[in-house]
């Protein structure tokens, strides 16, 4: 059996986060974990390819470096090259560091492996690496966008650049620290890093940066309640809290993420489905002592708020309230809305780093008052943490988790209690209401007699990514009257709301959709049915192909959390009245 190799790959990405840096952090030993089984990759090289293995370079017991190349995905990462290898016992590893803080487990070889350490701006992994000189095949999953997306690379490492080095050599990775020791082996020319554009945040999960949570938990209905002003059955008893009397609650449609209840005097309070509270605080009061345990305070205005969550700014530009978030998450070329690209470009938003390594001194001098993060600031608790301490309350946007798309669209209710903007908001999400309601009211008839409906995607190295079943992508599709191709798909799997397909898979199970929707979030837009036959040419004995039904949607679509139902009325025209001309998100491919 061939000496393994762990290699450490570093991927870039800085697009929404980068690990807060830890001094003295010490890097463990990989965790591995069995993947599920739509995602397995094999580590081995392809058919017909030479690989050259450690016993075939007679490699020693020792440390070496050797220069690593990622191709693949939007070939817009890399990893920090040269790798450092070594080498014990016949076995080798070498740890990979991508171009990028986004990827939180990477699978070769059927196995999944977890980040090594957090150290720096980038993920380290050990993996095992069959051998040198041949395109390896491994998946790595980036939770840069809303929800998760697992891409798949090729890493070749080259045997030529081997260079022996000393033990010592690594004593700097064991630390945190990434400058040289004298103990280092010398280095190459190779050790030349050259600076690569990072791994595009495809705004499908910039969304709601909800990486874990993607979207959907099962069984949810694609109907939901005639009664716009129904409030959420599942309530508890609003929080005693000392010196204010209760008045009512926020009526809810179909969110089930958060409550509003309302007291006295003007305060409010909120409490999020992961257990976290917050009083707000009418301008000119004091919040009262005694509050409920953990219950954080916002005063009122919130109107220097940092934003690290993308999918709330949408909320905040159909509330007239972009003017509130004055610093950002996001460099002004990741959004794709405009009012927010051009509030930073004027200055009146300004730039204060990642989620996971925030401007302190920015956030602080600017006078924030408040962060909305995504649920990626659970990987970084010490950020929270020293927020909290500046005394910056930290509200996590959790809308992903909610288990209906309009209950997705309701968060903007949240947003309209934090502004003094609740008519606003319920305007808003009422419109969305009635624009559904008129599809659903159209859309009789046996579920079996629906035309079919795939919505997928294809990675650079060929594979299908569509979603599960019980996603909530797919269950606008049914809301609209078509019926999702691919049932009971992965719903009791993984977290993650998608499933990759080898594309005979797909092919089987797709090819006689009626219709087929490319989703343009991770791989970019399409222009015609050639483009996309040049991607997968496969699917040129499709159904949908032959018909002139295949579709793709519009890239800034999932940086818009108030499309949901435009999305559902656009789905419902494709099916219904395919030539007309009254799109909002997606197009047809000619």
């Amino acid at each position: 059996m061939h000496g393994k190799l762990i290699l450490s790959l570093t991927l870039s990405a800085a697009v929404l986060f980068a690990m807060l840096p830890s001094s003295g952090m010490e890097i463990t030993a990989a965790k591995a974990v069995q993947p599920s089984s739509d995602t397995e990759m094999t580590g081995m090289p392809p058919s017909g390819t030479e690989m050259t293995t450690v016993q075939q370079l007679k490699l020693e017991d020792g440390l070496y470096q050797a220069d690593a190349f990622l191709s693949g995905g939007s070939g817009r990462a890399s990893v920090t090259s040269p790798a450092r290898i070594t080498v014990k016992d016949g076995e080798a590893s070498i740890r990979i560091e991508f171009s990028s803080p986004y990827y939180d487990y990477m699978i070769t070889d059927g196995v999944k492996y977890e980040p090594v350490s957090t150290v720096g701006e980038n993920s380290v992994f050990e993996v095992p690496l069959p051998g040198f000189d041949f395109d390896w095949a491994i998946t790595a999953d980036t939770t840069a966008m809303s929800e998760p997306h697992e891409i798949e690379y090729t890493l070749r490492v080259d045997s030529t650049t081997l260079i022996r080095g000393k033990d010592e050599a690594t004593k700097n990775e064991r630390t945190g620290s990434k400058e040289n020791h004298p103990g280092d082996a010398e280095v190459s020319s190779a050790q030349n890093k050259e600076t690569f554009a990072e791994e595009p945040v495809t705004q499908e999960e910039k969304v709601s940066s909800d990486n874990s949570a993607s979207g959907s938990a099962g069984g949810a209905s694609e109907r939901v309640p005639d009664d716009v002003s129904a409030v959420f059955t599942k309530r508890s008893d609003p929080a005693a809290i000392s010196g204010l009397e209760y008045e009512k609650s926020l009526a809810l449609y179909c969110a089930s993420g958060f409550r509003v209840d309302y007291y006295q005097d003007g305060f409010k309070y909120i409490t999020i489905s992961n257990g976290d509270s917050f009083l707000v605080v009418p301008e000119g009061q004091n919040a009262p002592s005694n509050l409920p345990d953990n219950t954080q305070v916002i005063k009122q205005p919130a109107d220097r708020i940092y934003l690290a969550a993308t999918s709330a700014m949408d909320d905040f530009r159909a509330l007239n309230s972009i003017g509130c978030i004055t610093l950002s998450g996001e460099e002004p070329d990741g959004w794709y809305m405009e009012e927010a690209r051009e509030a930073m470009q004027n200055g009146s938003m300004l730039y204060a780093g990642k989620y996971s390594a925030p401007d302190y001194e920015r956030i602080v001098s600017e006078g924030c008052n408040l962060a909305i993060e995504s649920t990626m600031i659970y990987h970084v608790p010490e950020v929270r943490e020293q927020l909290l301490k500046f005394g910056i309350p930290v509200l996590v946007e959790r809308s992903s988790y909610e288990t209906q798309p309009l209950g997705r669209a309701e968060w903007i209710k949240l947003y309209g209690a934090l502004l003094n903007k609740e008519e606003e908001a319920s305007e808003q999400f009422e419109q969305m209401v009635e624009k559904t309601a008129g599809v659903l009211a159209d859309t009789s008839g046996s579920t079996s007699e629906r035309k079919t409906v795939a919505y997928f995607s294809i990675s650079t190295s060929g594979y299908a990514t569509v979603r599960k079943t019980n996603d909530y992508i797919s269950q606008m599709i049914s809301m609209a009257g078509g019926r999702y191709i691919f049932q009971n798909l992965g719903e009791n799997e993984s977290a993650l709301s998608t499933v990759k397909m080898q594309m005979e898979d797909f092919y089987t199970l797709a090819k006689d959709a009626d219709y087929i929707i490319y989703n343009s979030a991770i791989e970019g837009e399409i222009k015609d049915i050639d483009s996309l036959l040049e991607k997968a040419p496969l699917l040129e004995d499709f159904r949908a192909i032959r018909n002139r039904n295949a579709w793709c949607m519009v890239q800034n679509v999932f940086q818009k959390t108030t499309a949901v139902a435009d999305m559902i009325v656009d789905f419902h025209t494709m099916l219904t009245d395919p030539e007309a001309d009254t799109l909002t998100y997606m197009y047809r491919l000619q």
